[in-house]
């Protein structure tokens, strides 16, 4: 794909034969490419362009642009895509070394680019924060916005920040400012204020909670009747040594490690089958305590400042946005025919994938379909509940990859909610032992991704591990929960009856549980066994084990599953005879 440009085409990024092949060929090609990218499940029918910044607005021939993008049914998207016009040996570099980046080729010697990763436009994006100040577009305006975090956070003005610009690996983009600053650049756009902005500039400005990046400003896209579209999010850089999940299955590495020429505790295996809830009023046994030593200490930690941030949620009364609210019977009803519906949906995939499930887990498997349509009762007397317990705004999305090791403690981030759900349902109070919920099952994929991993192609590890991983995620759990609630006691968004604290818990496990069961027959067989324990779980003790199966019928365990569906094929095929 060629075409000869004159000097003024060539200066003018976005007209004549260089944008119409651009809307026509170049975007429908380089679009579905990318990682940010949310629309692979559809046909796109065209991708135009709806605005962009003025010529001059940014340096050399960048322009920030807006792309519409329609598809073979639904509505149409919105994307934010930085453009660039690359020639000579600049384009040639680009080509040869970031060939991810180019958008269109024009000629052996010109290109468009993705130009997020240009430090001198990443450097006027941070100019037009720190300023608060905004560039002309055709039918609107981008806009800068600094908080009153932003000197803090930016440090000395006079001291330059080296830019390390467009990491494209995740569904936004991220450009780092020396060690003072992250741009977190939304690429699918959505009308109105991201959570993330607001949730975090009211943590900056308006509480003491101060374990988060601090907010210190926004991009975004205004146009006169219309709402603002946020384009980006201003963060301060945390130092830190990983994620809550790296650091979870580096100490679940040393974990097996010294378990595996160990026998399984029998003094372990009087927790099988209780409920976090249950446990956390319980001392830790002292083999459980020994051998998961120090994480239960992290744990504990994480359930303090989980407590902090929902606290400091809740700090104010008078902020519309902000101040608790009662959960009443609507909310109730709500979560009930949330819980109904993902009951349906989820056994009714369980039930078309049975056959092909591994042989060991199908009795488990058998028994959530036979049983759990009868949690749906502990779900359908929610709304007759009267709960002395408000709604507030929640993280929303939380789990061990949301939290930064840092020392001997956590950071807490990405206050998004879950980005497959409407903004309108992103921002909606609810209780926020959603989020409790949510960190208790990232211990259970924590244990059992960390034994996969461990386990490798030896399964006779796996099955003599998973006892450990067990007592590792139900003790985790126990940990995170007794530090939660005893720092959250008598906040306003914890019911004061116990018996209603555990009904939420359950429905909200169930529904999480259920969600994660779906997920994972649709993506990773080999997890299964995940989700269904956790459901398994909320059922109480386990039937009798089935009987085995017939002597000479190769089968497929949960392990030789998950190595079929992790790459490592070798063993499990062998196994079938295949």
């Amino acid at each position: 794909m060629s075409v000869e440009l004159s000097k003024r085409g060539r200066d003018a990024l976005l007209e004549g034969e260089g944008r119409r092949l651009l809307e026509r060929e170049a975007l429908p090609s380089f679009l579905p490419r990318q990682r940010w990218f949310a629309g692979k499940s559809r046909s796109i029918e065209s991708a135009r362009v709806v605005d962009a910044t003025a010529e001059g607005e940014l340096p050399g021939s960048a322009r920030l642009t807006l792309i519409e993008v329609a598809y073979d049914s639904g509505r149409p998207d919105r994307y934010l895509l930085p453009l660039g016009l690359a020639t000579g040996a600049e384009a040639q570099t680009i080509g040869r070394e970031s060939p991810a980046r180019v958008v269109l080729k024009l000629d052996e010697a010109t290109l468009i680019h993705d130009a997020l990763a240009d430090p001198a436009v990443c450097s006027a994006l941070l100019d037009l924060i720190a300023g608060s100040r905004s560039m002309q577009a055709g039918s609107g305006k981008i806009r800068g916005l600094s908080t009153s975090a932003f000197s803090a956070a930016r440090g000395p003005a006079e001291k330059p920040l080296a830019v390390a610009g467009g990491s494209f690996e995740q569904s936004n983009s991220a450009v780092i400012f020396g060690d003072r600053l992250i741009l977190k650049v939304f690429r699918r756009l959505e009308p109105g204020i991201n959570p993330d902005f607001e949730i975090g500039r009211f943590l900056s400005e308006k509480t003491k909670f101060d374990r988060i990046p601090r907010t210190a400003g926004a991009l975004l896209y205004e146009q006169a009747g219309a709402e603002p579209l946020m384009l980006g999010i201003l963060q301060g850089l945390v130092g830190n040594e990983g994620s809550g999940w790296d650091h979870a299955l580096r100490e679940l590495k040393s974990y097996y490690r010294a378990a595996e020429n160990r026998p399984f505790p029998a003094a372990l295996e009087a927790s099988e089958g209780r409920g976090p809830l249950e446990l956390a009023g319980l001392d830790v046994p002292p083999e459980a305590d020994r051998a998961i030593g120090r994480y239960l200490h992290d744990a504990a930690t994480l359930g303090r400042r989980t407590a902090e941030l929902h606290l400091a949620l809740a700090s104010d009364p008078k902020d519309p946005a902000f101040a608790p609210e009662p959960i009443g019977p609507d909310d109730l009803a709500r979560l009930a025919g949330e819980v109904r519906e993902q009951v349906e949906n989820a056994l009714k995939a369980l039930r078309a994938n049975l056959d092909k499930l591994p042989e060991a887990t199908k009795p488990q498997a058998r028994r959530v379909l036979d049983e759990a349509p009868g949690l749906l009762k502990g779900a359908d007397v929610l709304p007759s509940l009267k709960l002395d317990a408000a709604k507030t705004r929640v993280h929303g999305d939380y789990h061990l990859g949301q939290v930064l090791r840092t020392g001997d403690d956590f950071v807490l981030l990405d206050f998004e909610g879950e980005p497959a759900k409407p903004l309108s349902e992103r921002v909606r109070k609810t209780s926020p032992l959603k989020d409790v919920v949510g960190m208790v099952r990232s211990f259970d994929y924590a244990a059992f991704a960390a034994l996969f991993e461990f386990a490798g192609d030896r399964p006779e590890v796996f099955e003599k591990l998973a006892p450990w991983a067990k007592t590792w995620r139900t003790w985790a759990s126990a940990a995170f929960l007794k530090a939660y609630l005893a720092t959250a006691k008598g906040a306003p968004f914890l019911p004061k009856d116990p018996d209603h604290v555990a009904r939420l818990l359950d429905a909200l496990l169930l529904d999480k549980a259920l969600y994660e069961l779906l997920y994972e027959l649709n993506n990773r067989p080999g997890w299964v066994r995940i989700p269904l324990q956790g459901i398994a779980a909320l059922l109480g003790p386990p039937a009798p084990p089935a009987e085995p199966a017939s002597p000479g019928s190769p089968t497929l365990t949960d392990f030789d599953l998950y190595l079929l569906t992790e790459g490592t094929h070798d063993r499990a095929y062998e196994k079938l005879g295949a």
